[in-house]
């Protein structure tokens, strides 16, 4: 009985895991309230599950690896709980549904890679300390809380990272008693980073971390191949070689603009932004800065006279060197292109940068410390818990009123203005935005989606705040719409959003008299305006 107890240890934070998602997906609300980009995933994964070469529109991050992910899991749950005698009708009726489905299949799988985690530092260690410790990797940042209950690729860049931390740990533990097979690790090495890749290119600076840790050049030089092998056989089933070359260019434009998306003036960065979201990335993520300056004092101290030669040959010193290179490789791009998502990879890495710190500078500590590293290792698992554990508490409640605001001004509109003609814009509480953006980014299954959603919504319109146009409709049938009703109702989040929206009735649709007051407003500083057009 004694032998089960540890690996029956290992199974809490796998469940407080799981708990922690379901509360959090609780908190938050349905999907289509932070649609980005959920529905725009299930919809190019319902491409993929149709089995019928569709191929998927959108490949910005490329997220191939999830889109084939979500396309066998809603196939599985098409055939077990489908509705309809199409599968693609189906999911458009029921995308909470299904979303569900795939976060519970993802997160399960987040889970069973945390215990393995755990299981593999036990075996190598010996110490259920250290295996618990390393389990905290996904619980040490509120960015990484959010990503749990997102369909999105930074879900899955979760599950690699923790793959790919359980094999590093491995091949270090190996390295400390014997000489690894460097050359079937790079190629280990090489497939979980060519998925990380697929999933989203902001991976790749986690590849200097196997790239400095493997002996050798030409096994340096396996990894990247395989690597590359590994990104091109995971894109090659859902990306065309056309859309290759676009995503490629996109990837230069991003590198080339200052703005998100490629956008922005054409230069490389601007200063004063760049400084300022560094500071936003340390002041947000007080875990991550902390390991930040420990990993800064390790590195300054390793290359001090008196330990320079003790560490030198020690294989934790280059596990840290790869984490601490790929940290900052990551904060650069982040700091460019802000927001704090992007920076799932590195604080995938901020507990395992600080268990090596340990394995680095544990024989340089007083000897009365190390009598101590099982309560010192207990004290730092205390110190994490105790920070995510503060912002869980905090963050739950606020979510919870967000939804809760969400849902009154969508009843006050379904009560108030049922048979009206609606429009919301694409950042608002509004479930039809999310179907208008996914049917956007659906590639050759545009038109057929587009049709679905007139008859499911019908009088239901969405207008872009970005490009300040409507979404998937046509102008002239949107105005005949307009004034035949005579009046119908905007709602948005801004006041500069019904300025757009009243320009654009003026300019574009050529309406020169439409009037509008506000008649609602919620929580979350979302208004409702009725808007009545004079006679043309």
């Amino acid at each position: 009985m004694k032998k089960i107890i540890p690996f029956l240890i290992l199974l809490i934070l796998p469940l407080v895991l799981i708990f922690i998602s379901i509360y959090l997906k609780y908190s938050i609300g349905e999907y289509y309230l932070y649609r980005d980009p959920s529905y725009v995933y299930l919809f190019n994964s319902l491409n993929l599950s149709q089995l019928s070469g569709y191929g998927v529109g959108h490949i910005d991050h490329p997220g191939s690896s999830l889109q084939m992910a979500g396309a066998v899991v809603l196939k599985v749950c098409y055939l077990l709980q489908g509705r309809s005698g199409d599968i693609a009708q189906d999911v458009l009726h029921r995308p909470e549904f299904y979303l569900e489905r795939i976060n519970i299949v993802i997160v399960l799988l987040i889970a069973a890679a945390l215990y393995i985690l755990g299981y593999v530092i036990f075996k190598k260690t010996g110490n259920i300390f250290n295996a618990l410790f390393l389990q905290i990797t996904p619980l040490c940042s509120a960015t990484i809380y959010f990503d749990l209950i997102n369909f999105s690729p930074e879900i899955f860049l979760i599950l690699t990272s923790l793959v790919l931390i359980t094999v590093l740990f491995k091949y270090a533990a190996e390295a400390e008693s014997s000489a690894p097979d460097n050359f079937k690790y790079s190629i280990i090495f090489g497939l979980i980073c060519g998925f990380g890749l697929a999933t989203k290119i902001s991976f790749f600076p986690i590849l200097v971390i196997p790239f400095i840790l493997l002996k050798r050049i030409p096994n340096k030089l396996y990894f990247l191949l395989a690597s590359f092998t590994a990104f091109i056989l995971f894109v090659s089933p859902v990306i065309s070689f056309d859309q290759i070359l676009y995503f490629a260019a996109w990837i230069k434009s991003i590198v080339t603009h200052t703005g998100l998306y490629g956008q922005g003036s054409e230069e490389i960065v601007i200063a004063s932004s760049f400084a300022g979201n560094i500071k936003k990335i340390f002041f947000n993520e007080p875990v991550f800065t902390i390991v930040y300056i420990l990993m800064l004092v390790t590195i300054v101290i390793r290359f001090s006279p008196k330990h320079k030669n003790q560490l030198k040959e020690n294989i934790y010193n280059d596990l840290l060197t790869g984490i601490f290179i790929a940290m900052n490789i990551q904060l650069i791009i982040v700091a460019k292109h802000f927001t704090f998502r992007y920076m799932t990879p590195a604080l995938m890495f901020s507990v395992p940068a600080i268990y090596t710190v340990y394995r680095l500078t544990e024989n340089m500590l007083p000897e009365y410390v190390r009598k101590k590293k099982t309560v010192l290792i207990s004290v730092v698992f205390l110190i994490f818990i105790f920070f995510s554990a503060k912002y869980y508490q905090n963050t739950t409640s606020t979510l919870y009123y967000k939804q809760t605001e969400s849902h009154k001004i969508e009843e006050y509109i379904d009560k108030n203005f049922e048979q009206s003609i609606v429009i919301g814009t694409n950042i608002s509480s509004y479930k039809e935005a999310a179907y208008f953006q996914a049917t956007r980014h659906s590639g050759t299954q545009r038109e057929k989606y587009f049709a679905e959603i007139q008859k499911m919504f019908p009088g239901r319109y969405c207008f872009n705040i970005w490009s300040r146009n409507m979404e998937l409709t046509d102008k002239n049938i949107f105005k005949t719409e307009l004034i035949k009703a005579g009046k119908f109702i905007f709602y948005c989040k801004r006041e500069n959003d019904v300025n757009d929206f009243s320009n654009f009735l003026k300019n574009e649709l050529i309406i020169k008299e439409a009037k509008y007051e506000r008649v609602y407003s919620n929580g979350r500083d979302e208004t409702v305006y009725e808007f009545i057009i004079a006679e043309q």
